[in-house]
């Protein structure tokens, strides 16, 4: 994955106005609250753990921390023209660039900061490697990128196809570093190990924003010029696929799940599902901005344009079914049980294969199954939890069985079951009933006897 995730940017409005006053309401894809900063934020990043939020505020000089579970502004940190932030892997540092070229480093917990190195020139975008080892910055108004050992702050100055870099991101790997290029309207790919140009390929006019989707496979490019979003294919290094999308957009964000990438225009954001490479929903979204989305997937953050606020967005899931079995039944007997699914909007069921047992129902509201089963025998089934998320229809399934028994047989009507006891007390009343019974007998037998001899 690259060093951050971003999000286009999410409803605000009026919306905002009316769930804020409501805490706890949560609509999908939606703000459903706000958190105040000092300034203007950008560049958000999300501690691995998900409990806090960082932001550069670049018109109060400071870098802010945001405890995400108490959703309030913990601290503060002077660092003069922040611009950009990258994390840690660990999540115990951050790298903050300044305009003119400064690379400071605040320790998360303390808050410290220190000056890793300046290398004297402005900076466009930065991007930390996956171990966390190396920076790479790429500069604003020459043709340059720098790799940065955080290590030692020792840097090397590689050689780029052109100025006016805008984004940058790093895969997964560590192997590739993807910049976008305003002025030559391309992406271009350099080896992490060489610094070397490793690919190049011209995208839509005025490239701005690039999000990687989860396993670098394809590379999603805002162009701001063109009003498109290009679709590179990172083996190749191609163009596949160009979406057109009602207005210039300028940020680009992947879901943590690969189905969708939100681009960000002025006054909305357009969902785009991956797999139909179409826009299936629009939101609408004063500003724009950078979002950042917890690991989850659950939550997004972004920090509103010229705004001291920060909203927090609920996000569109997909379902997720449990439990993996169902308990069996009886003939005869009511039967209840629960199938559950995760995710928002939430979803409706449905048997999709094969058939309940004959008397039993399922709640698609619900998902509960009950009834009282008529037949014995064991049923095989799919259930499917279906939704539409961000205008993409969504369903997750699974199969399950129900193993009904015959009920025992009802003994034959005017008869008595008589079953023998067990236990220490049990057997004493057996014991004690045998005597009965052979006294009984006893006794039936000397009568009987007595009437002979009357007889005779």
């Amino acid at each position: 994955m690259p060093f951050r995730l971003r999000l286009g940017a999410l409803a605000l409005g009026s919306t905002l106005l009316v769930l804020a006053a409501v805490p706890g309401v949560a609509i999908a894809d939606d703000v459903t609250g706000t958190i105040t900063t000092p300034a203007n934020g950008r560049s958000p990043v999300i501690s691995p753990d998900g409990a806090f939020l960082y932001l550069a505020h670049v018109d109060s000089d400071e870098v802010s921390t945001v405890d995400l579970r108490s959703q309030a502004t913990i601290r503060t940190v002077s660092i003069p023209e922040p611009n950009a932030v990258a994390l840690s892997p660990d999540g115990a540092w951050l790298y903050v660039s300044s305009f003119g070229g400064r690379i400071s480093t605040v320790e998360t917990a303390t808050g410290a900061v220190t000056t890793l190195t300046d290398i004297g020139r402005a900076i466009g975008a930065i991007a930390l490697s996956p171990d966390g080892s190396t920076l790479w910055v790429i500069s604003r108004l020459e043709d340059t990128v720098l790799r940065i050992n955080v290590a030692t702050a020792a840097f090397t100055v590689f050689p780029a196809p052109s100025r006016q870099a805008i984004d940058a991101d790093v895969s997964s790997d560590g192997s590739r570093l993807y910049v976008s290029y305003e002025l030559i309207s391309a992406l271009v790919a350099f080896d992490t190990a060489s610094g070397a140009v490793a690919g190049t390929t011209t995208v839509g006019v005025s490239p701005y924003d690039l999000t990687l989707l989860p396993g670098d496979g394809r590379a999603y490019v805002a162009n701001y010029g063109s009003a498109t979003v290009s679709v590179v294919d990172t083996a190749t290094f191609t163009v596949v696929e160009t979406i057109p999308v009602p207005s210039a957009v300028t940020r680009l964000a992947a879901h943590p799940d690969g189905t969708r990438v939100y681009a960000s225009a002025s006054g909305s954001t357009f969902v785009i599902a991956t797999a139909s490479g179409t826009v299936t929903a629009t939101i609408p979204t004063p500003g724009i901005g950078e979002v950042a989305i917890a690991r989850d997937g659950l939550h997004a953050y972004r920090p509103r344009f010229s705004s001291t606020q920060l909203a927090v967005i609920a996000l569109d899931t997909f379902p997720v079914l449990s439990p993996a079995t169902l308990p069996p039944g009886d003939r005869g007997t009511a039967y209840s049980a629960a199938i559950t699914a995760t995710g928002s909007p939430a979803p409706s069921f449905a048997v999709t294969g094969g058939s309940l047992p004959a008397g039993l129902t399922l709640d698609a509201a619900t998902g509960r199954i009950t009834g009282t089963p008529s037949a014995a025998g064991a049923a095989t089934f799919t259930v499917t939890a279906s939704s539409v998320v961000s205008g993409i229809a969504s369903s997750a399934s699974e199969t399950y069985a129900i193993d009904v028994a015959a009920a025992a047989a009802a003994p034959p009507a005017g008869t008595i079951a008589v079953l023998p006891p067990t236990g220490a007390e049990g057997g004493a009343l057996l014991t004690a009933f045998t005597g009965a019974l052979l006294a009984l007998g006893v006794g039936a037998i000397a009568t009987r006897a007595r009437r002979r001899s009357r007889i005779g």
